[in-house]
């Protein structure tokens, strides 16, 4: 309901112009009559000072929030040569521009030669350029600006800059606009705040569930015997304590294609699922990888087959894991995952909640190698420790989880919905007020 009455608010305080015009320019359409645009070399000049001392504030540029300090991050790199950046400058990442790598400066500081640096002449605003270079249509027009043969490699360079039409009210009306986009966009980024503050409370919560039925199990009354491990205390009379690999069949990861001279392929019959496939517990359909069904055979050792539970083993997204359903059958994987194939000891379910509770996470980072990227070999995997309860109380254990999941995972889904609804918000407040679609009074 905030989000709504915030939402009408807003509407009161705006208007439709007049009189409209051609603006010249096939991608920006019609403007407000008394606007006009102009070449962004005639608005911004580039400016190359360099750090001597070295000293001075990191920054760099978001694609999401713009300009940003680097206060968390430690750093060893030399900054002597770095270029300076003063409040108010326009810092663009010569490389992500297109996607959003760009924004006004709040603070002084150097960023790396990358960039690129521009100082406002008086005819604009700053803020109000941060509002109007960051919508779609503009990131349109610096991806056309951009050169490179691939999209992954393109660049806008000053000179492309220069060429683009930058869309230019009256200074007064830029302030108006600007001051008006500050307020409400502050207020709707706080409502968004709150609801992920909201998202990770839920996931903490459905977390903490999980940790307390997998390790004491339904009934609070049940008498308690000790577990034999000092960091998990005691365990339900009747639990058994085992290892992982006790409970499993087989414990395996895949392989890169390439070693046996084969490739990874866009479509196809048989899905390769990466880590970066799986996600909160699920198997995501993108990014989309295959296998040919020769390959398949060729990599039979891991080839997957339903109730395999996933497991990361390698790179940023150790730890996470799925299970495999019928609707991934046939899949393989590489060397980043490993999987579980669980014995008739064990529901796959429930197999799973231990392994992503916080116990087997923090045994996780303490067996992890840091190297180049951390890693997990599969025989630590094997040897992580599990508590096993009866077949029947597995089943009363993993039916409430489902239960009590579903609640919250609807609830999650809300609060995202929600997010998604308040940020589409923003951005169309944002595109109709710039590009004078509506009226600020």
């Amino acid at each position: 309901m905030k989000s709504d009455k915030s939402k009408k608010s807003h509407q009161s305080r705006v208007q439709t112009y007049s009189r409209y015009k051609d603006s010249g320019v096939d991608w920006l359409g019609d403007i407000p009559e008394h606007w006009e645009t102009k070449r962004s070399k005639f608005l911004w000049t580039e400016t190359t000072n360099l750090s001597k001392e070295g000293n001075e504030q990191l920054l760099s540029v978001s694609q999401y929030v713009g300009v940003k300090t680097n206060k968390n991050e430690s750093r060893s790199e030399n900054l002597i040569g770095y270029k300076k950046v003063c409040k108010d400058n326009l810092v663009t990442n010569i490389m992500l521009a297109w996607l959003g790598g760009l924004g006004i400066s709040n603070f002084d500081g150097v960023v790396s030669p990358a960039y690129s640096i521009y100082q406002a002449s008086n005819e604009i605003l700053p803020r109000f350029a941060h509002y109007l270079y960051r919508t779609k249509i503009y990131l349109d027009e610096f991806a056309r600006r951009s050169s490179g043969i691939v999209s992954s490699r393109w660049r806008m360079y000053t000179d492309d800059f220069g060429e683009v039409r930058t869309i230019l009210p009256p200074k007064p009306e830029q302030e108006a606009i600007a001051n008006f986009l500050d307020e409400t966009c502050g207020k709707l980024d706080i409502v968004v705040a709150e609801k992920e503050k909201m998202i990770a409370l839920l996931k903490e919560r459905k977390q903490a569930l999980i940790q307390k039925v997998v390790t004491r199990g339904l009934d609070e009354n049940v008498p308690m015997k000790d577990s034999g491990v000092d960091w998990i205390g005691e365990i339900p009379v009747g639990w058994e304590k085992a290892k992982v690999k006790n409970v499993s069949l087989k414990i395996s990861k895949g392989t890169t294609p390439s070693t046996e001279g084969q490739s990874i392929l866009s479509e196809g019959s048989v899905r390769y699922i990466k880590s970066e496939n799986i996600f909160e517990g699920s198997i995501k359909s993108y990014p989309r990888f295959f296998i040919s069904d020769k390959t398949n055979k060729i990599l039979s050792r891991s080839q997957l087959q339903k109730d395999d539970i996933l497991f990361v083993i390698a790179g940023a997204s150790l730890g996470k894991t799925a299970i495999i359903s019928e609707k991934e059958i046939p899949s393989n994987t590489n060397q980043a995952v490993s999987f579980i194939r669980p014995n008739k000891k064990i529901i796959p379910k429930f197999l799973i909640f231990w392994l992503t509770s916080d116990l087997i996470n923090q045994l996780l980072w303490l067996d992890a190698v840091q190297s180049a990227q951390p890693n997990l070999s599969m025989e630590d995997l094997g040897n992580f420790p599990i508590f096993i309860p009866p077949k029947k109380e597995q089943e009363k254990i993993v039916n409430y989880i489902d239960t009590q999941s579903q609640k919250t995972d609807q609830a999650v889904r809300q609060q995202e919905q929600a997010i998604v609804k308040l940020k589409e918000y923003k951005a169309s407040l944002v595109d109709s007020c710039v590009l004078g679609k509506v009226k600020v009074s």
